[in-house]
C-alpha cells in the first residue's frame, strides 16, 4: 500500500515519497521550467466572472440599464430625464419590493439609484441584501435621502451604498454624482475583462489546475481540471471535498499531509475515481499559495501517459 509519513531526523522536517512516486521533476506538456506552470500560472482572485469559481459569465453593460426606485413622482421623473440625457437607459419602480425583484435578475442593473423612503422594502434593507448577497459582480448604489443630515448618511453609507444624495439636489449635482459612479463602473468593467482573459487563458491549458483549503475543499478550478474528472461543469466540483476525487485513502492522505505541511511536491501518479466512479491515473504537481483568506494549496493535475510494453 503506497503511504506517506513524515519523520524528524535532528531539527530538519523531510517527507518520505509516497512509494509509487516519481522523482522525475518533468513537468506536465505545456510547461516550461524545471517545475510545471504552478509556479508562473496563479490562480486569479475571486471575481467577476471566472469559470474557476464556478460563476456563470455576466455580460458587462456597463451602466447600460439602471434601476431608479423612489415613490415620488417628481423626483422619479427628473432623475428618468437626466440618465436618458446621458445615453443611459433608466428602469422606473415605485416601491422596494418591486426593486429588490429587478436586483434579482439574472441582468440586473449594475447601477442602483434608490430613494431612503421606498414603500414595502426600503432603501436600507436592499442595500444589506445587495452586500450580503456576495455577487461577483459589483452593483453600485446612490442613495437618495430626505435631508443633508449626517446620521442619515452614515445609517447609508454602513448599509452598503457607495454614495448618498440629499433631497432637493440640482442637475449640476446629479451629474456629477453620476460621472462619480459611472467612472467606478468603468474600472469594473475593465477588470472584469482582463479576468475574462485570466479564464481564456486558464481554461486552455493542457493541463488541469486547482486549489484547495486546509480541509481539501476545492476552492477554485479551470475548465480542464473538471474534465479530468469527469465533470461537464466546474461548478459542479467546487465546493467538494477532495474525497470525491481520489480514489485511494492513501493519496487522500498524502496530498492533505503535504497541504498540512505546506510542502511542494512533484510528479506524484494517483488514481482519481471520475465522476462515474471509473479509477484513471493522474500525475500531480504540488505548491503552497502565499497567505490568503481562502485556498492555501495549489496543485496541477496531468493524465498520466500510457507505458510502451504496459
Amino acid at each position: 500500500m503506497t503511504t506517506l509519513t513524515r519523520c524528524r531526523t535532528g531539527n530538519r522536517w523531510f517527507v518520505r515519497n509516497w512509494k509509487s512516486r516519481k522523482r522525475s521533476l518533468t513537468p506536465p506538456e505545456g510547461c516550461t521550467g524545471s517545475h510545471p506552470a504552478i509556479h508562473t500560472v496563479k490562480c486569479i482572485p475571486q471575481s467577476a466572472d471566472t469559470s474557476l469559481d464556478g460563476c456563470p459569465q455576466r455580460a458587462a453593460h456597463l451602466v447600460m440599464k439602471v434601476l431608479v426606485a423612489d415613490h415620488e413622482p417628481v423626483w422619479l421623473e427628473f432623475v428618468c430625464t437626466h440618465l436618458s440625457a446621458a445615453g443611459l437607459q433608466p428602469m422606473r419602480v415605485v416601491n422596494g419590493e418591486r426593486a429588490w425583484s429587478v436586483l434579482e435578475e439574472r441582468d440586473a442593473p449594475r447601477l442602483a439609484i434608490i430613494d431612503r423612503r421606498l414603500p414595502a422594502v426600503n432603501a436600507i434593507e436592499i442595500c444589506r441584501r445587495l452586500r450580503a448577497r456576495g455577487d461577483s459582480f459589483y452593483t453600485y448604489v446612490l442613495m437618495l435621502v430626505p435631508n443633508a443630515f449626517r446620521v442619515e448618511e452614515l445609517v447609508a453609507l454602513e448599509a452598503g451604498a457607495d454614495d448618498c444624495l440629499a433631497k432637493p439636489f440640482s442637475q449640476e449635482d446629479f451629474v456629477a454624482r453620476l460621472a462619480i459612479a459611472r467612472r467606478i463602473l468603468d474600472l469594473d468593467h475593465r477588470l472584469t475583462v482582463l479576468n475574462g482573459r485570466w479564464r481564456n487563458l486558464l481554461d486552455s491549458l493542457p493541463f488541469g489546475v486547482a486549489t484547495v483549503d486546509a480541509r481539501g475543499i476545492l476552492k477554485r478550478l479551470n475548465a480542464t481540471f473538471a474534465t479530468q474528472m469527469g465533470y461537464t461543469e466546474v461548478r459542479s466540483l467546487i465546493g467538494q471535498s477532495l474525497t470525491q476525487v481520489f480514489q485511494r485513502h492513501a493519496d487522500l492522505r498524502g496530498l492533505l499531509e503535504e497541504v498540512r505541511w505546506a510542502e511542494p511536491f512533484n510528479d506524484v501518479e494517483v488514481q482519481c475515481r471520475g465522476v462515474i466512479g471509473k479509477a484513471h491515473s493522474m500525475r500531480l504537481w504540488g505548491r503552497p499559495l502565499p497567505p490568503n483568506d481562502e485556498a492555501v494549496y495549489e496543485i496541477v493535475v496531468q493524465e498520466s501517459l500510457p507505458t510502451i510494453g504496459g
